[in-house]
């Protein structure tokens, strides 16, 4: 009936639903997905927080292969891939860690970690990009995961999505046959010029889906 209503409006409407990611047992229970494709414009996948201090562990909450893994099972069950959203965060999920020379992936944590500008674990790319350029934060790439970066300082440790990886998220999904990227959200980006452009994460996603050949080494960002 929604499906209708806004088919009748002039222009017309989109109608589209933000999903939680393909947990087993949870979203093929949670979600009538053959009646979703059928009424749906638009199905965006929630690919973040897919980790957190439940885990009680050190986990990129944006994780690159979960990003993939925990949205394919929607196709599998039949929702029509070009009408998906994949989502990228432009926030980190922090954590503290208990020993700061453990700082990979799988490592223990004893709770939440938050920046100086965070709150409840969670911090705006702007301020990460920030506190590694200036503020003598330490930023690698997760070997355990592929190419997931983080950053850390003393014991608090972030996971976040840089532009290089919302390049190649947004890249990856327009290569496959995917609808494209959702993000949440766009006041997390970078608007004060750490880097040398404005919106260096929706930039780097535009410049992939449109394929301008332009990618984010040019940013100047807190790349490493």
């Amino acid at each position: 009936e929604l499906r209708q209503a806004f088919i009748k409006q002039k222009p017309r409407l989109l109608l589209s639903a933000a999903v939680s990611v393909a947990v087993a047992g949870r979203y093929d229970v949670a979600y009538d997905i053959p009646a979703m494709a059928k009424a749906l414009d638009y199905m965006c996948v929630m690919t973040y927080d897919m980790h957190g201090v439940w885990d009680q562990k050190l986990g990129h909450h944006g994780a690159f292969g979960l990003f993939l893994n925990w949205t394919l099972p929607y196709v599998a069950k039949g929702f029509p891939k070009q009408k998906i959203m994949m989502g990228v965060p432009f926030y980190g999920r922090g954590f503290t860690m208990t020993d700061p020379a453990k700082h990979y992936a799988g490592n223990a944590i004893t709770g939440v970690g938050n920046t100086p500008a965070g709150d409840n674990g969670e911090s705006m790319y702007s301020e990460l990009c920030d506190l590694v350029k200036t503020k003598g934060w330490t930023k690698l790439r997760n070997s355990h995961y592929g190419s997931d970066p983080y950053a850390y300082h003393d014991h608090i440790w972030v996971g976040y999505d840089d532009p290089f990886q919302a390049y190649d998220k947004a890249k990856w999904a327009k290569d496959h046959g995917f609808g494209g990227i959702m993000v949440w959200e766009i006041g997390q980006d970078d608007q004060k010029k750490c880097c040398s452009v404005k919106f260096p994460l929706l930039r780097a996603i535009n410049n992939a889906l449109f394929n301008t050949g332009k990618g984010p080494s040019a940013y100047n960002c807190e790349h490493k």
